[in-house]
């Protein structure tokens, strides 16, 4: 870690990560300002995401463990931020599922100014493509996406979920997504853990594709996971939730990911225990982690 670089200036919790304590949104973020920290990465759905967005969260709301429909117990996005704000908490990157980004696009470029947010983050593709040209277009189409957010001065950024590496004709699709998409527009947010439960080495990555890392999900692994098929599915992902650990408390090398981050582009790494079961002892776990690197 480079002792110019505050650590706590960079980094922060995605809020999947305290969903047990999601029942009232605002004491949430109260937490997370006690522990210490001073960035949170958002999860929708929100005021302007799409309809069926918001349809489809109450089917698995429940299995996340939250008793309401709405996760930020209905503030509109103007009154979200003013409320995180107001606890000293920036927003540096939010996560926006695909659906909002193709189909309430223009509300969200009316709603996401109040977020000061500098990343709006793809975090998975829910059906992941069975061919190289799909890949293909789905890059021309984050091209787009991307050229439409620079504007408002967002870059949009591609979440790595595992099936991104499961070779196509022995070709490897995250390669496609990474080398047929333009870096003025589009960015990654490489997630260490899931990189490993594809078999695949997220130092190669950040160093063969320098400065196209800018968000880094931090967490660890109590032991090691793969994927039984290159994470193509939701219920694949979740299988791998009781593997991750609090930082530092596993086996990947996470302060060497993050001095390699730092050297090759990386500007935020964002904590993420997905549905920690203990989201206070995650808070405290992770905030000493990073302040004694």
């Amino acid at each position: 870690m480079d002792k110019n670089q505050n650590i706590n200036d960079i980094s922060g919790i995605q809020l999947f990560t305290l969903m047990n304590l999601l029942n009232d949104f605002e004491k949430t973020i109260k937490k997370i300002r006690d522990t210490g920290f001073k960035n949170i990465e958002l999860f929708g759905p929100y005021p302007f995401s799409a309809d069926e967005t918001k349809k489809e969260w109450n089917k698995y709301k429940e299995m996340f463990g939250l008793k309401k429909d709405d996760i930020y117990d209905g503030l509109n996005s103007k009154e979200i931020f003013n409320l995180i704000e107001n606890y000293g908490l920036n927003v540096p990157s939010i996560h926006v599922d695909l659906k909002t980004l193709r189909n309430n696009f223009n509300e969200l470029l009316n709603q996401v100014v109040y977020f000061k947010t500098k990343y709006i983050v793809l975090p998975a593709i829910m059906e992941p493509p069975n061919s190289i040209d799909e890949y293909k277009r789905y890059s021309e189409e984050f091209n787009d996406i991307g050229k439409k957010l620079s504007e408002i001065n967002i870059k949009f950024v591609y979440h790595n979920h595992g099936y991104e590496h499961k070779e196509i004709d022995g070709i490897e699709p995250m390669k496609i997504l990474m080398d047929y998409t333009n870096p003025e527009y589009v960015k990654f947010e490489l997630d260490v853990f899931w990189m490993n439960a594809a078999s695949k080495d997220p130092i190669i990555y950040l160093k063969n594709y320098k400065e196209r890392f800018k968000l880094m999900h931090l967490k660890d692994a109590s032991e090691k996971f793969v994927f039984s098929n290159h994470g193509q599915s939701p219920e694949e992902w979740m299988m791998g939730f009781p593997y991750v650990s609090d930082p530092g408390k596993g086996i990947l090398p996470l302060k060497k990911y993050i001095d390699i981050g730092l050297s090759n582009g990386i500007e935020y790494f964002m904590i993420e225990k997905d549905l920690s079961q203990n989201p206070i002892k995650t808070l405290e776990n992770s905030y000493k982690f990073l302040n004694n690197l």
